[in-house]
């Protein structure tokens, strides 16, 4: 990269500190992001990368007013049993989801989309009890189908 290009996604201490206090995930930080104009982005994943340009589709952290643990995450230690199991397919995840209840679900996940789960209603992060990687193929699949990325630096 040219010296004289800047980072200008350099996050400010208190936007570090939310995302420091939201356990990250296999890709991610899964989180809900609140912008400066009142845009809601509830389904989100934070990641350090640093831009030197505000070209593509990304949310800026200097445009950041609100961060919270996302309620669609999937808890780290189950989307790391996700992703240690590998790919069901060519880059995505297909597994069963149990909640605390008994209820089961089919989720079918890309590979950067492991850290977040669409919840059957009135279900969250706190309900699941386990995950069987490339289970539920032949089970309707629930699945993300968008997500915002929040991509951030930390100062030099």
């Amino acid at each position: 990269m040219n010296s004289s290009c800047s980072v200008i996604n350099v996050a400010s201490a208190s936007v570090l500190q939310k995302l420091d206090q939201i356990e990250g995930g296999v890709w991610g930080i899964p989180c809900s992001v609140t912008l400066i104009d009142g845009t809601c982005h509830d389904v989100c994943l934070a990641s350090e990368n640093r831009r030197y340009s505000d070209k593509g589709n990304w949310l800026n952290p200097n445009q950041v007013a609100e961060i919270r643990e996302s309620k669609c995450r999937l808890p780290a230690r189950f989307a790391r049993i996700i992703k240690d199991a590998g790919e069901s397919g060519m880059g995505y995840h297909v597994y069963v989801v149990e909640l605390s209840d008994g209820t089961e679900f089919a989720h079918v996940a890309g590979n950067l989309t492991i850290d977040l789960l669409d919840y059957p209603v009135g279900y969250g992060p706190e309900d699941v009890a386990n995950v069987r990687p490339h289970e539920g193929r032949d089970l309707p699949c629930r699945e993300i189908k968008a997500f915002s990325s929040l991509e951030f630096a930390r100062p030099s």
